[in-house]
Order: C-alpha cells, then structure tokens, then sequence
C-alpha cells in the first residue's frame, strides 16, 4: 500500500489532478492509522485484563505474517498472548473490550475531528481505520479465533439471551477505560475451578456447613452469572438458614432465567409457602 501511495504522489506531480492527490492521502492515512488503530485494541484487551485481575497471564504481542522464502512480506494479524486461566466471563470481557473501546475512541475522535473543522477526509480517514474492530467483531475462525467468535461461543455456554449478551458486551468497556483513566482494578483473580467447588460445596453441606457452602456459590455465580442452577441452589441454601427474603430472590433469578424448570418451580413454591406460613405465625403471636 506504501508503493502504491508512492505511486499515486508521483503521478500527481507529473498528470497534475487533484484526483491522485486526494486518493494518496486516504491510503497513506489509513496505512498509517491501521497499526495504531490494531495496537489500541489489543492495548485495550490488555488493559482489560489486568483490571479483572489477571494480569500475570499477560506474556506476549503476537504479531502474524505471511511467509515466502523466509521472508515476513506482510502481516497478518496481531494478539495478546495470554498464559493461564479465564472463567468464561472473563473471556467474555476480555474478548469483547479491545474492539468495543476502540470504536468508542474512535468515534470520539470523529467528533472530536468535526467539532475542530477539521477535513472532512480526515475524518473518513479515521472511520475506515475503524472497520478493524468492526471486522474483529465477525465470528471467525478462518486464520484466527476472532474476538466476534470468542464472544459468540462464550455467550453460548453461559446461556445469555442475545439482548443481554449485547449489553454485556457494550458494558465490557468499563474495564479498560476504569484501569486507563482511572487507575482502578476492579477485581482480584477470582478464577476458581467449579468442578472442585461444587466437590467443596457437597463435603460442607454433609458437614452443615451452609454459609460457607453459600461463599461459594458466590464465587462461582461470579464466574459464571447466568447459571440458573447455580442460583437454585442458593436459593434453597438460603430457605433452609430461614433467610426467606434471599431464598425467594434467587429462585425468582433461577425461573427468570429457565422459567420452564420444574425443579425451579418447585423451589419457589417451598419458599412461598414457607414465607406464607412465617406470616401466618407471625400474625398469630400479635394476636
């Protein structure tokens, strides 16, 4: 593309029309734009990140080129390299915050641009650098597993309705922006295994040992927070300390997320009854 644009300002010079000139500028812009574009998302999946507590997994800049006879003639793509363990709503925050941050700024920028005067094809210069996120975002797996593919499949096995996974993606930008401007890191590493905590949960419930067993339902809710199952249990966890106002709340979240569960249902109705029968004895002492 450097070639080409040399071209173009070459010929502009000797043919003379303003046509080479103004397509010169919109290659040379967008050749120089689209590193800083790739880096700021991949800046901004970083900075993500570490503001979920994960920053020792950060390890690399991967940086993809096409190969010909031992020769790196043009890159192919860039990545953070990532060395541990993600629960999927990390993966989810992580995947989605580079190319939804980076549009942001973008568009920013674009206003910014506009509000200043500046050339109007310096502002298109800088809406085509952001078809980069916008194609990030396509779910593929053609050269590489695309951010859009790792948002897709994740949403999946969390069980999100689409029109939450679009909110829960636009949110993700909280945490780069949080970490970069102001300074804050939102979580701990709260990566926990949830097939040994449930291991956990069964040897506390045969020891009674219910508001421990409740930690760690809280854990793996935050690790996974559209697990109906998981909120079932604690709601009846809840119903047996005789905590009725928690118990009913998280079995409403169970049937607002499989209302069709009949063992959710029946959770419910325990808990109703159990909360009519707590007034009952109540009126009936005032009386």
């Amino acid at each position: 593309m450097n070639i080409v644009a040399i071209a173009l300002l070459v010929a502009t010079f000797f043919v003379g029309k303003e046509t080479y000139m103004s397509t010169t500028l919109y290659i040379i812009g967008v050749v120089l734009l689209l590193p800083l574009v790739i880096a700021t998302e991949e800046f901004f999946h970083a900075s993500a990140c570490i503001a979920r507590g994960k920053k020792s997994t950060l390890n690399n800049l991967i940086i993809g080129c096409y190969e010909k006879y031992s020769l790196n003639l043009f890159t192919v793509f860039f990545a953070v390299d990532y060395n541990g363990k993600f629960n999927l709503i990390d993966k989810l925050y992580i995947s989605a915050a580079g190319p939804i941050a980076t549009l942001y700024m973008g568009f920013l920028a674009v206003i910014l641009l506009f509000w200043l005067g500046v050339d109007r094809q310096i502002r298109v210069i800088v809406l085509i650098s952001l078809l980069v996120p916008c194609i990030g975002l396509i779910p593929s797996s053609k050269i590489i597993l695309s951010d859009g593919a790792n948002i897709r499949n994740t949403v999946k096995r969390l069980g999100i309705p689409w029109f939450e996974a679009v909110l829960e993606v636009i949110s993700s930008v909280k945490y780069p922006f949080e970490y970069c401007f102001l300074g804050k890191r939102v979580f701990q590493d709260n990566y926990i295994n949830p097939v040994e905590a449930l291991r956990a949960v069964e040897k506390l419930l045969s020891e009674k040992k219910i508001d421990e067993a409740i930690l760690i339902y809280d854990k793996l809710i935050l690790i996974d927070p559209y697990n109906a199952v998981f909120y079932n249990n604690l709601a009846w966890l809840y119903y047996e300390l005789g905590n009725y106002d928690s118990a009913i709340k998280f079995s409403k979240k169970s049937l607002l997320l499989l209302p069709d569960d009949p063992d959710f249902q029946h959770t419910l109705t325990e808990v109703s009854n159990a909360i009519k029968n707590y007034k009952c004895m109540n009126n009936l002492e005032r009386s």
